[in-house]
């Protein structure tokens, strides 16, 4: 084989010459005994001994398992459970020094739902209006219906700088709309302002 693989082609070994190897000639090169599994097997005991040997390498090669602890929940320095935590003490500390902060905040929360909750509709109404109805003269138009949910919208949130500018892009006067209203640049400017409340 390693005349077949030399590199110099002087030195490689021919094909007439790989022919008349004594390898490939029968009869030409005597027989080499070559231990195969199948003489380990045919004797029981040999087996058994080869088998234990096996194991016993085996068994010291073997890494020894680590045994791995988990700290308790309480003593863990867990950043998000810290931040928790803390976040109730000084909830649970305002509410017990201050039993009227616990009204006004229960009462913060209610409004601030409440304001979302009327952005939300006027996106609603400018992402699906509903279909005109026929006949119906006691129903306002979808105009007046988007005035009464921005009039309302407004109301909810008098502070929000990012919806009064979101509605004078709109022609809003503070009553109703001066000129024909973008529905979906509406809904997407107030969509924003309610993702960063």
């Amino acid at each position: 084989m390693q005349n077949l693989l030399r590199v110099e082609p002087a030195q490689r070994l021919t094909v007439t010459e790989l022919l008349e190897h004594l390898w490939l000639n029968e009869g030409a090169v005597p027989d080499v005994p070559l231990d195969t599994p199948s003489i380990i097997v045919s004797d029981e005991e040999a087996f058994r001994e080869a088998m234990n040997a096996h194991s016993a390498q085996l068994t010291t090669m073997r890494l020894s398992d680590r045994v791995v602890m988990l700290k308790p929940v309480s003593k863990a320095k867990n950043p998000i459970l810290m931040k928790r935590k803390n976040m109730f003490k000084l909830s649970s500390f305002l509410t017990r020094n201050n039993p009227t902060s616990a009204a006004s905040t229960d009462g913060d929360r209610t409004r601030n739902n409440e304001s979302i909750k009327s952005l939300r509709d006027v996106i609603a109404f400018c992402m699906l209006p509903p279909p005109p109805t026929n006949g119906a003269a006691e129903c306002s138009s979808p105009e007046e219906e988007l005035q009464r949910l921005v009039c309302h919208a407004v109301e909810q949130n008098p502070y929000s700088q990012r919806l009064k500018e979101a509605l004078i892009k709109q022609s809003w006067d503070g009553e109703s709309f001066a000129g024909s209203v973008d529905s979906r640049l509406l809904a997407k400017d107030i969509g924003d302002i309610v993702k960063k409340m």
